[in-house]
């Protein structure tokens, strides 16, 4: 863990700008285009709760900074950090595993925009997290609490998918009636519980490895709150 908040507040407010910069690429503002159809996804939606949090981060490590001297903690609101870099985890995952495999065109493919949000800020908030924050922070019981964003948005995408909204996306010309084939209830039916348990599952996986992980650090008093 580094303990100093210079470097932290440096990097997280590099952080924040490089997440900007990627979100406003995938959402095509470059090309005087405004892609709103990737606000409906969880990627989107997942990475700019990650750029709110590096401007949050970098203003608290900015203000301890001030008061507490340039040495000591720079972790703050554990459960919610942990949460962003494990859902960033996820959205690599999916994408890189289950998804890009199968996207013919490459072209769509390799665009920075598809790059920064789902590569680049993934390893931005790792990263953070991996850097700055201290151990013996997480539960046991912590992996369930990662569920609770994801289930948000499997509730609102399934209410959107059943109010027929439509979902698009740049890597094929089709249009869906729910964000990730592994949610389409229309297609599959009861086999859709089957696919989202499955998801969940690696969820817990990858929360039970971070809290393994996070059980064998040094802990040390926080910078600030519980959560």
């Amino acid at each position: 863990m580094i303990r100093n908040r210079q470097i932290a507040f440096w990097f997280r407010t590099c952080a924040a700008v490089g997440c900007l910069v990627g979100i406003l690429a995938a959402l095509d503002i470059h090309h005087g285009r405004f892609n709103t159809a990737q606000l409906l996804y969880f990627t989107f939606q997942s990475n700019f709760l990650v750029f709110v949090a590096f401007i949050v981060l970098a203003v608290k490590t900015r203000k301890d900074m001030k008061t507490n001297g340039k040495i000591g903690s720079c972790h703050y609101f554990p459960l919610i950090h942990a949460s962003l870099a494990l859902n960033m985890i996820i959205v690599a995952v999916i994408f890189w595993l289950g998804i890009a495999p199968f996207i013919s065109n490459t072209e769509v493919l390799f665009t920075f925009g598809n790059f920064a949000t789902h590569l680049i800020n993934v390893c931005l908030i790792v990263g953070d997290y991996v850097l700055f924050s201290q151990g013996r922070h997480l539960t046991k019981r912590t992996p369930f609490l990662f569920l609770v964003f994801p289930f948000f948005y499997l509730v609102q995408a399934s209410i959107l998918g059943f109010a027929g909204v439509e979902f698009t996306t740049p890597y094929t010309d089709g249009i869906y009636s729910f964000p990730y084939p592994f949610m389409d209830w229309h297609r599959f039916g009861g086999w859709t519980v089957l696919f989202i348990l499955a998801v969940a599952g690696v969820i817990l996986a990858v929360g039970y490895i971070m809290y393994f992980i996070d059980s064998r650090r040094k802990a040390e008093p926080t910078g600030s709150g519980t959560f």
